[in-house]
């Protein structure tokens, strides 16, 4: 699963963008037929309002696979009886079948490449963290792997199980205005911050429950977001020493100083204290390599390292005049 839930007008439609120096396009399937068996259906639909059920703006679904296509540049022989015959044809000599599997493991490698660089520009600009990732588990294990079963200790007899449940965790659906936008963001070639790449990556190990990586991922999104910010009040330094020197200040003495580094909060102020915590947090797992810190806190220094870093790159944006592309889709619809 995608973990990607659109409107019924965005199903069919595909985004096209450019990669490794190929033309990409991904292509989202259209709506499956209410009939389609389960291991058929490429997309579900999971809302709708019930005085339009069928209005393609109003409908939600659920997305489950979608297509990759490109273009090779290259000719390759191949006999032409093999197309009336099914694929992998027994009449390509010794030499076209090896040119041939090379040429699908290739493109297979690149399509993936295209296919991770897509998803991470729905995570940055949509804030749709769940794509990419597992997003349906059975019964109450995170990993949708099992039912708990409770069983008698003396003659192991079963008492009692979970009770079966199936959860699909997904993001707001996407429009086709926001669609669009993603499409606009493709076109730029403009790569996702790395700091959102590690506010993902925080989420996700903190729904499988891995509570230090959860606090190391959304330290160093913190980090990144911060060093970065810094630079832009340094003036041009060619002197690879003097950077490397610049480069190792304190990052909680650069985080006390942060309204003069990054200026104004755009919206309310800076909840550096928040932030303070995590990285303390961190040091203390960093230096002792334990963390006796529940799931509560957790999950509250998360909330803080995605609200601040979500904030100072809205002032990062700012500060270099470049397109703020996350909070021009938050404005959207």
């Amino acid at each position: 699963m995608l973990g990607l839930a659109v409107s019924g007008a965005v199903l069919g439609r595909s985004h096209l963008f450019r990669f490794a120096e190929h033309e990409i396009h991904v292509v989202l399937p259209v709506e499956s037929p209410p009939e389609a068996k389960e291991w058929q259906q490429r997309t579900k639909r999971t809302g709708w309002r019930t005085d339009a059920p069928d209005d393609p703006n109003t409908t939600e679904h659920q997305v489950f696979e979608v297509e990759l296509c490109t273009e090779i540049p290259i000719q390759l022989a191949i006999d032409e009886r093999a197309f009336s015959e099914p694929p992998k044809s027994r009449n390509a000599t010794d030499g076209q079948e090896k040119k041939l599997n090379q040429t699908a493991d290739d493109y297979a490698r690149l399509l993936a490449g295209a296919f991770d660089h897509w998803q991470r520009v729905l995570r940055w600009v949509a804030g749709h963290r769940s794509i990419g990732f597992p997003s349906g588990t059975i019964g109450r294990d995170p990993y949708g792997q099992r039912i708990a079963k409770l069983h008698r200790r003396g003659d192991n007899r079963k008492v009692w199980f979970q009770t079966t449940s199936v959860v699909v965790q997904m993001q707001s659906t996407i429009s086709l205005h926001r669609w669009e936008h993603v499409q606009r963001v493709l076109s730029s070639a403009d790569e996702p911050p790395i700091w959102f790449d590690f506010i993902s990556e925080a989420h996700q190990r903190y729904l499988s429950y891995d509570y230090r990586g959860t606090i190391i991922s959304a330290a160093i999104a913190c980090e990144t977001i911060i060093r970065s910010m810094f630079w832009l009040n340094v003036p041009d330094v060619s002197n690879d020493e003097v950077r490397g020197i610049i480069d190792r200040a304190p990052l909680q003495a650069i985080l006390g100083k942060w309204d003069h580094v990054a200026g104004a909060c755009p919206v309310g102020s800076w909840e550096k204290g928040k932030v303070h915590a995590l990285f303390d947090l961190r040091n203390t797992l960093m230096h002792s390599g334990e963390m006796h810190t529940g799931s509560e806190k957790v999950e509250a220094a998360l909330k803080a390292a995605t609200e601040f870093v979500s904030l100072a790159d809205r002032a990062f944006c700012l500060r270099k005049d470049i397109p703020d592309w996350p909070g021009l889709y938050r404005a959207l619809d």
